[in-house]
This record gives structure tokens, C-alpha cells and sequence, in this order.
């Protein structure tokens, strides 16, 4: 059984690890490990996602009892999507976004924002986001990392 629900506290370690194994897994080919572990100790680190929790705006996909995917939001902006590798281009991630989009489009938004990571760039686009930028982040060492601000008008 599918089932999508707002994210509680006692579920924080489990959504970090569906994060945190995501990145390692299908993000290494794509960034340096600076770069990684910036997206997972400063900009997906476990207080933000507890923050993120406690504003009840992170929303989990669950199968069967499992946590397989992930996704927040905050005013019209979708941040952290991500599911695990077994449950990947089965349309989970479609799944998720198009409840987050109802969602923002409920709270009275009609433009939706997201930034896209290089190996996520298609998947918004197939599903309808439109590229306003490329953007490079600098991390510490002066080593970078390139993304995509993307926007969706409904």
C-alpha cells in the first residue's frame, strides 16, 4: 500500500539515510566529495531537516511500512526530493511531485520553484519545469558544483 503523509520526528534519521544513500549512491559520478558532503551535512543536514519537520513541511512516501521516498517544501519552493534507488523510475518520484504541486497550488500559488541537481535536470523537465538559470555553488576549497534553477507555471 502507497502512502503519503507529513513526516514526524521520530522519523528524521530515516528520511537523512534515504538522503544521505541516495547522494553517495547516484551522485558521486556527478560531484566531488566536498561537494557531497556539503549537500549532506550542511544543505540536507539532519537540522534543517528537523527544522523542515518541526514547520511541517517534509512529506514521506511510504510502501509498505517502508520510507522509499521524500520531499519538502516551503511557501511555492520543492526541495530534497529524492527516492531510494529499488523504487526509482517507477513513477514514485512523479508520485511525489505531483502532490507537492497540489499541495502549493492549495496554499494559493501558481508558480512552483525548484533546484535541480545535473542527474535530476531531465526528470523535471519531462514532468514539465522549464530551466530559468545554471548555477555554480562554491563550496570551501573553492571546488564547485553546478544546478539548475527551475520554475513550473500551473
Amino acid at each position: 500500500m502507497l502512502i503519503i503523509k507529513k513526516a514526524i520526528l521520530q522519523e528524521v534519521i530515516m528520511v537523512k539515510e534515504l538522503i544521505d544513500y541516495t547522494l553517495d549512491y547516484f551522485y558521486k559520478d556527478y560531484y566531488n566529495t566536498e561537494s557531497l558532503d556539503y549537500l549532506k551535512n550542511d544543505y540536507h543536514s539532519i537540522e534543517n531537516i528537523i527544522h523542515d519537520i518541526q514547520q511541517e513541511n517534509v512529506y514521506i512516501l511510504c510502501y509498505s511500512n517502508k520510507i522509499i521516498g521524500t520531499g519538502t517544501i516551503e511557501n511555492n519552493y520543492i526541495k530534497r526530493l529524492f527516492v531510494l534507488k529499488d523504487f526509482q523510475k517507477k513513477g514514485y518520484g512523479t508520485y511525489i511531485m505531483n502532490f507537492l504541486e497540489q499541495t502549493i497550488l492549495k496554499n494559493g500559488y501558481n508558480e512552483i520553484i525548484l533546484d535541480a541537481l545535473v542527474i535530476s535536470k531531465d526528470f523535471f523537465t519531462k514532468i514539465g519545469y522549464l530551466t530559468i538559470n545554471e548555477k555554480v555553488w562554491v563550496v570551501k576549497s573553492g571546488k564547485d558544483f553546478k544546478y539548475f534553477e527551475m520554475k513550473k507555471i500551473k
